[in-house]
């Protein structure tokens, strides 16, 4: 009696298919995580921001300021009025906001320069131990170079308390060994400019105006109030002007709250 043994044949070339399908599959799931990893910082990248966050996240975040983290900087609410908290940050965000409401800001400052531009008026200006007498110009053109001390802006009214390596009068030069010491309280000015200053924190009331955001971001401000912190750049105030305030520089903070929320990117 002979034996029949069964077999079954053996077929290498599915085996082969299948490993090769599991390896597409894994690979094309790599490639996914991947790109949406790289997509995400690209995209922070754009406006100046590093992590992994969308641009849906970039609205809220930074625009809208839903958040209570706002690019390294802690907001929080303590009566009726939001106060900004350091956090360990590096990132800075190159913008530039014109609007047409004056803040208040009352800081210590540090300035290359501040010109006021104002009419004639009966306020009176502290130099070293004199007074400056000025009323009986018309017009004055009074420039502090290298300022370093209290500035308080209150709408179209300007207080200063501090040192100033040179002071200028209508050109005219006035300068010491020692920085000159300049005091006045609330003068009217008609336009103001500020070169290389620091602030911690500027709160706009609520109004209109244009921000640009890193030469990619465009928005568009429509009765909203804003918060900038940590500001280094100029600021420019022109009573005659629609949007009378403007500010260009870099910030680590920017949160706004309003009506409307109208972005686009370039």
């Amino acid at each position: 009696m002979s034996m029949i043994n069964s077999h079954h044949p053996h077929h290498p070339h599915q085996t082969r298919h299948y490993i090769i399908m599991i390896t597409l599959v894994l690979g094309g799931i790599f490639l996914l995580l991947l790109f949406n990893e790289n997509s995400s910082t690209l995209t922070s990248a754009m406006v100046g921001i590093t992590g992994n966050e969308s641009i849906e996240s970039l609205k809220t975040g930074i625009i809208e300021g839903t958040s209570n983290v706002i690019n390294g900087k802690e907001v929080n609410e303590i009566g009726g009025k939001e106060v900004l908290e350091s956090l360990p940050s590096t990132d800075k965000i190159d913008f530039v906001l014109e609007f047409d409401q004056i803040p208040f800001i009352e800081n210590d400052v540090k300035a290359k320069s501040l010109k006021i531009n104002f009419t004639k008026q009966a306020t009176k200006i502290d130099l070293n131990e004199d007074q400056l007498d000025l009323e009986s110009l018309e017009e004055v053109d009074l420039e502090l170079i290298g300022y370093e001390g209290k500035l308080k802006l209150e709408d179209y009214s300007l207080t200063i308390f501090g040192k100033a390596k040179k002071i200028k009068i209508n050109g005219i030069t006035l300068s010491a060994k020692e920085n000159l010491e300049i005091n006045f309280n609330k003068l009217v000015y008609e336009d103001l400019s500020v070169e290389e200053v620091n602030l911690e924190q500027i709160n706009f009331p609520r109004g209109d105006g244009y921000l640009e955001i890193a030469d990619k971001l465009t928005y568009n401000v429509v009765s909203e109030e804003i918060i900038v912190g940590i500001f280094e750049g100029n600021m420019y105030v022109n009573k005659n002007a629609d949007n009378k305030f403007q500010i260009e520089g870099s910030t680590k903070v920017m949160k706004s709250s309003g009506e409307t929320l109208n972005l686009k990117l370039n």
